[in-house]
């Protein structure tokens, strides 16, 4: 400057003939060679020193581009002079600054993005939004894009569903019964059991009759206790043989039952007593003179004082008038009578002959008077 004499040297910022050139901003405080322009501080921005055409590589800024742009900026990008974030932040917030780190949640370009419910706690890492602490309800961390098969549920898919919930079958991420319960009531929970007699989903079933005192397994309605009138237990599916009944078909039918037939499930009589009176009880034995079914028969005039046995019929205590007991049907051959013909007629009987029950002269006296005594 100061032509002639060119002895002042251009300020700070100016250079060429008569100091007429400004520096180019893009020298490092705009400072250049008076004569050439080139900047001799070197560059806040640009490479390529000295001739100062060549931009910063991306991620890069500051003098001659040594300085990294943050990780806390979008893609690393930055103002390549002063290295703050000018395309915002990622997994930080408050930009271009990008100091203070996402909330718990969220994560990526200034924080907008939610992190995915598939991960444990809505955790998440605030840069890539891949799940940090594992999967809730999903499988295969940190995508967590598996959901878990059926029957297991939470972290990771490592717990199995109850075998309180029908099928197995639980949510995944909270493990309560999704499709109720088995053997267990109050869905979703499924944690009060069935009531006595009660099975299956949500206990709305109600135990076979076949069961012994109603009871069968709460889950499968099997019998648990055996069979009440019918064998094959826990299925107790086969009626009790005739003649059996009560748990598992162990128990006779009483042989006051008429027939030896009883219901199945109470021992009851059910075609009526043998020998016996009251059904379907058959407690009472028959009144004397009386048999078979619920004490309907009267015993046979044949038997002696009317006795017989209270089930067959037979005569018990012998035959009167006639012989071959118990069954008493042949009459006492002439001149007998009495219990199985054990008496001889009296000789006062005309020919010898009498009741074969009475022992009176049926056919008049011999050398007697006053028949059928005979005795005058």
């Amino acid at each position: 400057m100061d032509p002639p004499f060119c002895n002042t040297v251009c300020p700070v910022g100016q250079w060429g003939p008569n100091c007429t050139k400004q520096c180019t901003i893009n020298c490092y405080n705009e400072s250049c060679d008076t004569r050439t322009g080139q900047c001799d501080e070197g560059c806040p921005d640009l490479t390529n020193l000295p001739n100062r055409d060549t931009e910063c590589p991306r991620g890069q800024w500051g003098s001659n581009c040594t300085n990294q742009c943050s990780g806390n900026c979008y893609r690393r990008s930055c103002d390549r002079s002063t290295g703050l974030c000018d395309k915002g932040c990622n997994g930080f917030t408050d930009p271009p600054l990008c100091s203070a780190v996402c909330p718990s949640g969220q994560w990526g370009l200034n924080c907008i993005n939610q992190c995915s419910i598939h991960c444990y706690h809505r955790s998440c890492d605030r840069t890539t939004g891949q799940c940090d602490k594992g999967c809730h309800g999903y499988l295969n961390p940190p995508y967590c894009n598996t959901a878990c098969p059926s029957g297991y549920f939470g972290i990771n898919c490592i717990n199995q569903c109850s075998m309180n919930c029908y099928n197995g079958s639980c949510n995944r991420t909270s493990g309560v019964c999704d499709k109720g319960c088995i053997g267990f009531t109050d869905p979703p929970f499924c944690t009060t059991a069935c009531r006595r007699g009660q099975w299956g989903p949500n206990c709305t079933n109600q135990c076979s009759r076949n069961c012994f005192n109603g009871l069968c397994d709460s889950t499968t309605g099997q019998c648990s206790q055996g069979c009440q009138g019918f064998t094959n237990p826990p299925s107790c599916d086969t009626a009790c043989p005739s003649g059996q009944w009560g748990l598992n078909c162990i128990t006779q039918c009483s042989i006051h039952c008429y027939n030896r037939s009883c219901d199945r499930t109470t021992g009851a009589c059910d075609k009526g007593c043998n020998g016996f009176t009251d059904p379907p009880y058959c407690t009472t034995m028959c009144p004397s003179g009386q048999w078979g079914s619920n004490c309907s028969n009267q015993c046979s005039v044949n038997c002696y004082n009317r006795s017989c046995d209270r089930t067959t019929g037979l005569c018990d205590k012998g035959c009167n008038g006639f012989t071959d007991p118990p069954f008493c049907n042949e009459v006492c051959p002439r001149g007998q009578w009495g219990p199985n013909c054990t008496n001889k007629c009296s000789m006062n009987c005309y020919k010898g002959s009498c009741d074969s029950t009475t022992g009176q002269c049926d056919k008049g006296c011999n050398g007697f008077t006053n028949p059928p005594l005979c005795n005058l």
